[in-house]
């Protein structure tokens, strides 16, 4: 998660980022005691997370990040056209997670003047290297079959897409949710076929929200549950309501 703090007159501050993690013993989730702030290597200033992290077998996880890292001074203004992702392993000598490296994601989608710094990742196989990427705003589907290190196009949604999100079905399937931009911001999903792509299926309307004026809405996320079905949580704000 990350936080925007402000100084004693105001004005923003640069985002800090931050993980906590549990482990499970029996039926009970045990919380690590703090928060390990995540710095980068070779980010920028302003990181912030927003988006699905995911995880290989052998314990390693891959986070994605706002901002641009490898080869950017630290004092350069926040680039919009591309993000980077984290690599990382927990040192259990340290009881903290350690960054092996960071990468580019490249926005791939220039010719559609759209930014990106939403980007959520799931890996279907834990036991391979290969990695999915959906991305803000151009709705770019990407690759990458080293964990990370370099991203291939696969496919582009219409639309601008706001707020990507995945959960596993199996190692074919993967749910995939996101918020459609401008208003109304409905929340839009469909079942990504991994062997067969993106077009496999069509994209389905989930909540159509009925506020045609600007608010704010969506964010969803989606997880698969016990019985087979997928739950989608995202929420309105002109009602309230989750």
């Amino acid at each position: 998660f990350w936080i925007r703090y402000y100084d004693q007159e105001g004005a923003q501050c640069p985002h800090r980022q931050y993980m906590t993690w549990a482990t499970k013993e029996g039926d009970l989730w045990i919380w690590a005691d703090r928060c390990q702030e995540l710095k980068p290597a070779n980010s920028r200033g302003g990181i912030g997370k927003r988006g699905d992290i995911t995880s290989f077998s052998d314990g390693t996880i891959l986070i994605p990040c706002y901002g641009s890292s490898v080869g950017v001074p630290a004092e350069a203004p926040y680039d919009p056209t591309s993000s980077f992702v984290m690599y990382m392993k927990f040192d259990p000598a340290k009881g903290e997670w350690i960054e092996i490296y960071s990468y580019d994601i490249p926005n791939l989608d220039r010719d559609e003047d759209a930014s990106i710094n939403e980007v959520s990742l799931v890996a279907p196989d834990p036991d391979s290297d290969t990695v999915y990427a959906f991305v803000r705003e151009a709705g770019t589907v990407l690759v990458s079959y080293d964990r990370g290190r370099i991203w291939n196009k696969l496919a582009n949604e219409a639309g601008i897409c706001q707020q990507p999100g995945f959960t596993v079905l199996d190692k074919n399937r993967v749910f995939v949710t996101w918020s459609m931009n401008p208003i109304p911001r409905s929340t839009s999903g469909k079942v990504f076929y991994i062997q067969e792509g993106w077009a496999r299926s069509e994209t389905q309307l989930i909540y159509a929200s009925p506020t045609t004026a600007y608010h704010d809405a969506a964010d969803p996320s989606c997880a698969l549950l016990p019985n087979g079905k997928v739950l989608i949580v995202s929420y309105d704000t002109p009602y309230q309501a989750i």
